[in-house]
């Protein structure tokens, strides 16, 4: 059957053939006639092939040499007899296959030999030197400023430049602080934040090339400048040190005694703080670092801006700054503190308006012990004891004396005749009668607040004379003495109020009253002076004065 035969065949006999022959029989017409057509030419070429290698082989087998013919007597010819037919020659056939070469005998097996295995790739490290430490200017580095990029303005991962001190963040190869440093050449910086903007050990890097700068004994005074570090015996001498330090100006100045930047009416934020700063137990409290060894700061937890343990982180670093020996600069720039208290007041304290420093000293000693609970762990924290409460807590007894009018009509039926009176005040009023109850109440107490008495019209000869009175803080603090009784209004009742001080704190925070409002809902300030003790033997009567005597032995020892 040929190509033609092939093609006028039907689809059902293609799909027929093609099943004979073992073909699959899927698919167009088309498709079925070149696959039956080149199985035909296949199998044709394959016949063709073992016939012609047999007939080689009989033509081969036939074909042998004649003897050589001897010589014979010639005899006369006779006539031809006439030629048989020729037989037909076959066609030619093909050369046979070639039988395939023997394979060759297995070879040895090549056993690989163990390579090394590949080095780890190590991080990139300083060399012996960093080349670029020359490049470093002092006098221009503040790290006291407010810690954000000056390019993207974000608090996280932010880096100084150590060259013209300013803030970058990031160190890749798209962060301002890498654009910074192949723009202007400025290869060292130290880390001030972490990634969540919170202060973290400073670290130096150079850059581009990206490798950390360690054990540089050069580089130890800025270390100490961006953390300030104390120890147990640098803490314990800082009462007798009289040695003057000297900042990167050359200008002298005595550890704790340094000035806190006035961010425009902020002043009474530094004294409060400067203040806080100098009472010993909190101070050692805070150059130890303790606050940072608390659960809470250990793990992270209530640090965020905006949140109470942030505030308690803030004033530690002040504290240390403000007790550094190694500064760049004397005065301290308190700039993240107060930010932080703006934030966590809620506006109550801002930056450009003058507020009330009794008011924030309050603030700010209950926050603080707020944010040292917030971070200590749960079974510390049920104590609700903290540094702040073991310093400036004490307690007082108060004793009330209300006096309240008791309504007759309250008691008797609305139309009984013993409502109705005929005195001369005249028929038909209401007899009152008064009522007095008696309330002792114990509280805790941080700070305690001394009234000051208003000026006199005429100078008083008994203080000879002084236009401006000069009032004994011994007789403000008799408020306190459990003797007498100051005239208060509660609830439109009168009320009488004795104040007994039951236990003293370490630290006794006074706050004397002089601003008052009059009738008028002005503010009026009181100018008289308040003549302090001095100390020794007047100061220890003071304090013995404000505890009663059959308490004194008890609570002092």
């Amino acid at each position: 059957m040929d190509a033609k035969a092939v093609k006028k065949l039907k689809v059902a006999e293609l799909k027929s053939e093609l099943k004979k022959l073992g073909l699959p029989t899927d698919g167009l017409k088309a498709v079925l006639v070149a696959r039956l057509t080149s199985a035909l030419e296949s199998s044709a070429n394959e016949e063709v092939k073992d016939d012609n290698g047999v007939a080689d082989m009989e033509v081969e087998e036939k074909v042998v040499e004649p003897p050589p013919a001897k010589k014979q007597k010639k005899e006369p010819v006779a006539a031809p007899a006439p030629a048989p037919a020729p037989a037909p020659t076959p066609a030619p056939a093909p050369a046979p296959k070639p039988r395939p070469p023997p394979p060759p005998p297995p070879a040895c097996p090549v056993v690989p030999l163990p390579q090394p295995a590949p080095p780890k790739t190590k991080p990139k490290t300083s060399p012996q030197t960093c080349p670029y430490l020359d490049t470093i200017h002092r006098p221009l580095l503040d790290f006291d400023q407010l810690k954000t990029c000056s390019v993207t303005l974000t608090r996280s991962s932010v880096y100084s430049c150590l060259t013209c001190g300013k803030y970058f963040s990031g160190r890749g190869k798209s962060s301002p602080a890498f654009t910074h440093s192949v723009e202007l050449g400025h290869n060292v910086y130290v880390s001030l934040t972490g990634p969540g903007g919170l202060p973290t050990d400073p670290k130096f890097y150079c850059l581009p090339d990206g490798y950390e700068i360690k054990d540089e004994p050069s580089l130890r005074p800025i270390r100490s400048a961006v953390k300030p570090t104390h120890t147990p015996l640098s803490v314990s001498t800082l009462d007798q040190n009289v040695e003057l330090s000297s900042d990167a100006f050359d200008n002298k100045y005595l550890r704790g005694y340094v000035s806190l930047n006035n961010l425009s009416k902020t002043d009474y934020i530094s004294t409060s703080v400067q203040g806080l700063c100098h009472v010993k137990s909190v101070r050692d409290y805070f150059l130890l670092g303790k606050e940072l060894e608390l659960e809470g700061a250990r793990n992270g937890v209530n640090l965020q801006s905006g949140q109470v343990g942030c505030l308690v982180l803030r004033f530690g670093e002040v504290v240390r700054k403000v007790w550094s020996e190694g500064r760049f600069r004397v005065a301290v720039d308190p700039q993240d503190l107060v930010q932080e208290i703006v934030l966590q007041s809620k506006g109550k304290f801002q930056i450009g308006k003058q507020g009330n420093v009794s008011d924030f000293m309050t603030w700010l000693i209950n926050m603080l012990h707020r944010g040292l609970l917030a971070l200590m762990d749960k079974k510390s924290r049920k104590k609700k004891t903290t540094i702040i409460t073991e310093s400036f807590q004490g307690t007082v007894v108060v004793r009330s004396i209300t006096t309240q009018k008791k309504d007759a009509s309250t008691e008797n039926s609305e139309f009984d005749d013993s409502v109705l009176s005929t005195n001369k005040k005249g028929l038909g009023e209401e007899s009152a009668e008064l009522e007095v109850s008696e309330t002792d109440t114990t509280t805790n107490f941080l700070n305690l607040t001394l009234d000051i008495p208003h000026k006199p019209l005429f100078k008083d000869d008994d203080k000879g004379g002084l236009v401006i009175p000069q009032e004994p803080i011994s007789e403000l603090l008799g408020k306190f003495d459990g003797k007498r009784y100051l005239d208060a209004v509660q609830g439109g009742n009168l009320t009488k109020r004795r104040y007994t001080i039951q236990k003293l704190p370490k630290y006794l925070v006074l706050h004397l009253g002089r601003f008052t409002q009059n009738q008028f809902g002005k503010t009026e300030k009181v100018r008289d002076c308040e003549d302090e003790p001095q100390r020794g033997a007047k100061r220890r009567a003071l304090g013995m004065r404000l505890l009663h005597a059959p308490r004194t032995k008890k609570i002092l020892n």
